[in-house]
């Protein structure tokens, strides 16, 4: 079955990512610190994961490279969970909505067939990008600082510019 947009199926994918995320909330709340905090530093790594499978998976490696934000946010992620940085916490905050915005405006995407490996490799990542970040927030690990909006503001412009940059540099290259 096709996933698609803001049909049946899509919309059912959007309920279950919420209730992953919720349920996880949950589970990870009942678990002793440690083994909660590695199992958020092993869901932080699901995007890199996805970053690797599409570089060799798939015949264009070009076209992969991970020179988007929902890749850069998913290479910041772990880093962000090991240093728990508060600036970086506060820049993913704003960053994982774009994961969440991924999943619901899904027109790249919706041509997906469920199940199916691409299907995944795009689906759980992003339901994580946007989940571990709210675990960040709610077990503690980063504290909301509005001291950091101005850094979140800049390096959001400076990395969007330079992420378009090379993705212009890249189609022409292609090309």
């Amino acid at each position: 079955m096709q996933w698609g947009s803001f049909g049946i199926v899509h919309i059912s994918t959007l309920v279950i990512a919420a209730a992953l995320i919720v349920g996880g909330y949950f589970l990870l709340r009942i678990l002793p610190e440690r083994v909660r905090y590695f199992s958020i530093l092993a869901l932080s790594f699901s995007g890199i994961v996805a970053i690797v499978y599409n570089l060799i998976a798939w015949d264009s490696p070009l076209e992969y490279l991970p020179f988007h934000m929902c890749s850069i946010l998913a290479i910041m992620l772990p880093i962000t969970v090991l240093t728990r940085s508060r600036y970086m916490g506060n820049l993913l905050l704003v960053w994982c909505l774009g994961s969440l915005l991924a999943l619901i405006i899904n027109h790249a995407s919706g041509h997906f067939i469920i199940p199916s490996a691409a299907f995944f490799i795009y689906y759980i990542p992003h339901v994580f990008e946007f989940g571990v970040v709210i675990y960040l927030f709610k077990f503690g690990y980063v504290k909301k600082d509005y001291k950091c909006i101005p850094v979140t503001v800049g390096a959001t412009v400076v990395i969007y510019t330079i992420v378009h940059l090379i993705n212009v540099a890249l189609t022409r290259y292609v090309e």
